[in-house]
């Protein structure tokens, strides 16, 4: 909450903003997502070859997206089933994303629907191992994930509505976003999400004012340069801070700060607890007089 340095977040101002319980030496620079040009995006790297899904794609209608990346909710055959019957009950083709978890057909096996859902899996769902997220994402009916900080940048900026299942860290926050910014529909954690809450949320995602909100989200998104916002603060950074001396300065601030606070903690654990609860004595911080003088008279730029 005290930097001394520069902060930079790479995420839009529009989705989030400086907290205003956060100290004031805290004032980050909001960039906008940090991403390869679209157009660089090719190969092993970036989801493979599309020509397999440009098949897929041109064969019926808009497909939904359903990855999850690292994320494991129960178990894989979990997951693949609770995707599979909603795209059923959805009545919506789908493409689904292996991940970690290592998705496949043949996690559908062992079940009372068994046959069911293998049957509108072989012909209207798609399982793959990666996927090119810029190239895909504006093509779905919309997407559904965990809400991972590089996946929500491509699905807020792809222009079609996102769904987010969060299952831990700052998944949660982009969850709230989507919701807030009507662009999307954010559910609760991943492991309690039912078929029916996933169905409704692709219902939705169907709406004209939800469609309407993620085309104009995507479209000010894609007037970003997040890296280049961070290239041009950087360069702000050293020049009025790093070569004016005040970055050292602050440096130099810190580490006598520190090094008066090791001086006093060799009272050990019990040694500070007697201290605060029961010594007369003030927990005067300083070094001795002396000390912060000759530091001090150092440290005047």
């Amino acid at each position: 909450m005290h930097p001394r340095a520069l902060v930079l977040v790479g995420s839009s101002p529009m989705l989030f903003s400086r907290s205003p319980d956060w100290h004031r030496d805290l004032q980050p620079k909001f960039c906008g997502a940090w991403l390869i040009a679209q157009s660089r995006q090719v190969g092993k790297d970036f989801g493979g070859d599309v020509t397999m899904l440009r098949l897929f794609m041109d064969d019926g209608e808009p497909p939904v997206y359903m990855g999850w990346g690292p994320m494991v909710a129960r178990n894989r055959q979990h997951m693949t089933r609770l995707a599979v019957r909603s795209l059923l009950k959805a009545r919506a083709r789908g493409i689904i994303i292996g991940g970690w978890a290592d998705l496949g057909p043949e996690l559908l096996k062992g079940v009372a629907d068994t046959q069911l859902l293998e049957d509108w899996a072989r012909h209207n769902i798609m399982f793959m191992k990666t996927a090119p997220h810029e190239w895909l994402f504006p093509r779905c009916l919309c997407t559904v994930h965990h809400g991972g900080a590089g996946t929500t940048a491509a699905a807020m900026r792809s222009g079609v509505p996102t769904i987010i299942t969060p299952s831990e860290f700052d998944q949660f926050n982009f969850a709230k976003v989507v919701n807030d910014a009507q662009v999307g529909v954010g559910l609760c954690q991943f492991s309690r999400v039912t078929v029916t809450e996933l169905v409704d949320a692709i219902e939705k995602c169907k709406s004209k004012t939800l469609r309407a909100n993620a085309v104009e989200m995507g479209r000010k998104l894609m007037a970003e340069d997040g890296v280049q916002n961070a290239v041009e603060a950087v360069g702000k950074f050293w020049h009025e801070e790093v070569k004016t001396g005040k970055y050292k300065h602050r440096m130099e601030r810190c580490q006598f700060d520190r090094e008066a606070l090791d001086r006093k903690s060799e009272l050990g654990c019990f040694g500070w607890v007697y201290r605060i609860c029961w010594s007369a004595e003030p927990n005067n911080y300083l070094p001795p007089k002396r000390e912060n003088n000759m530091v001090n008279k150092n440290l005047i730029v």
